[in-house]
């Protein structure tokens, strides 16, 4: 091997070395259902997340919102608008706050976890490893409570009872 060849060979390893350090991932923690604001050097080309079950991400200006979906370790990668990486995130999902309660009960079918939010009182909600009676449940309530409140049941719009005349 030629001289010339090997310096070139340790320049080219040494730089390449030093991309790789400067693009190191930032590591983030979000609790479920709670967004992080990451400011962003630069309008990124494209965000790619590796698992969009875990994190969503989506681009406000100069910001990168993160909202944690489930638990778990994922990560972001941002490219500018050729392509390049200008921002890699390790981003790891939660347990909510302290105000979640689980209370596991025995039943036939071996213990059954039902969550809830204490903050103050005490309000069902549903996390990844409840029952899933409880969690059928729940969801139901919710959808339905939604649905009433944004004015998107009709059921309960054809129950009203006819405007006074």
């Amino acid at each position: 091997m030629s001289y010339q060849f090997c310096r070139s060979f340790i320049i080219a390893l040494s730089l390449s070395s030093s991309v790789i350090v400067s693009a190191a991932a930032e590591a983030i923690t979000i609790e479920t259902d709670h967004t992080v604001i990451v400011s962003i050097p630069a309008q990124p080309g494209a965000v790619i997340v590796g698992n969009p079950a875990i994190v969503d991400a989506s681009i406000q200006g100069g910001k990168l919102l993160l909202n944690g979906k489930s638990f778990g370790t994922t990560n972001i990668v941002a490219l500018d608008q050729d392509g390049n990486q200008m921002m890699g995130l390790e981003v790891s999902v939660k347990h909510t706050t302290g105000n979640a309660v689980a209370i596991f009960k025995g039943e036939l079918a071996g213990p059954q976890r039902y969550s809830y939010n204490c903050a103050p009182y005490c309000e069902a909600t549903i996390q990844i490893g409840d029952s899933p009676i409880y969690n059928a449940l729940v969801s139901a309530q919710t959808k339905s409570r939604i649905q009433l409140a944004t004015g998107q049941d009709d059921a309960a719009k054809s129950e009203a009872p006819p405007p006074p005349q």
